[in-house]
Formats: structure tokens, sequence, C-alpha cells
């Protein structure tokens, strides 16, 4: 598996670790907006590799060169000021690399076809609420899989249905 890598600020950092480490990645190539970070990674990198036994080539390159990679993950860097009083690295590791470079090397392992199974695709609503649907991987490719409801559940849902539709011609109709 060839891995492109655009980005080496924390969340480039710590995807490329997160793939030097898992052993399916087999060539990881790494561009920067600065070829000295590029470098300074690819350097780290490949020091990571030979302590932990990866079989992980790791290389500097351009964004046009990826062609042949089988997926390129873009990290640019973003803003940020780490604003915690205490634990001060902690705080800025947590939110600019591992959260983020978990749910990158979760969504690679997934369509690149290494895992076959179940995940959950969610978006963050109000008031702390996540709506998720289910997503089946086969062979990279996804399938969405609603979860079975029970009898009761499945009125609820017709009921809510229901009062959506509503609502919606409502609307519609004052609209």
């Amino acid at each position: 598996m060839r891995i492109g890598l655009i980005g080496a600020g924390a969340v480039g950092q710590s995807v490329g670790a997160l793939l030097v480490a898992c052993g399916w990645c087999r060539e990881l190539r790494v561009a920067s907006g600065s070829q000295a970070s590029a470098r300074g990674l690819v350097t780290d990198l490949e020091d990571m590799a030979e302590v932990t036994g990866s079989p992980m080539r790791v290389t500097v390159t351009t964004p046009q060169a990826m062609g042949a990679c089988d997926a390129i993950v873009l990290s640019p860097r973003a803003p940020f000021t780490n604003r915690a009083r205490s634990d001060v690295r902690m705080a800025g590791l947590i939110a600019n690399g591992l959260g983020p470079a978990g749910a990158v090397l979760d969504a690679l392992a997934h369509t690149l076809g290494i895992l076959d199974c179940r995940t959950e695709v969610s978006v963050h609503q109000d008031a702390g609420v996540w709506l998720g649907m289910p997503v089946h991987y086969t062979s990279g490719t996804p399938a969405l899989r609603p979860p079975s409801l029970g009898d009761s559940e499945t009125a609820q849902l017709a009921a809510a249905t229901e009062k959506l539709h509503t609502a919606y011609a409502r609307l519609t109709e004052e609209i």
C-alpha cells in the first residue's frame, strides 16, 4: 500500500507515526509547504521504522508526484493557539494530533479494504447529540446498514416520520 501525506504538522506527524506502527503501509510519500518540515518528518519516521522493525519506506516528494498513491491524506496546517494553563503539551497534542489522526487511519483502513467491518459515520448536532448511520465496508466498498428495529422502534420511527412530513407540508404551504 502506498500512501501520500501532504502536511508535516501535528496531524501529519501523528498520521505518519500511526502508519509506521500499523504495518499495512509499505510506502509513505511526504510533502509539505516547507521542505525542511517534510525532511524532518521523514527522518523521524525512518528512525521509528528502524526501531520498530516496520517495513515502511518513507520519502520526501511533491504533491504532484503522488499520482501513483493508493490514497492521499491532506493535513494542512491550521492556525492554533494553545490556551491550556496546565499540561500544555498534551492539550495541543489532543487538539491537533491524536484524535484527527486516529479518525484518518480508521477511514483509510476501511476505504482501502484493509478492514472489513462496520463503523459508525456520525455528525454532531446541537447539545451533544450525535446522529449516525452504520456503514459496513467490504473490500473497501461501503454499504449503509441501518440497524434492525423492534416493533416498538418501528412504530416510533413511523410516528416521527409522519410528524416530520406533516411539519414540512405545513411549512411548504406557508412559504
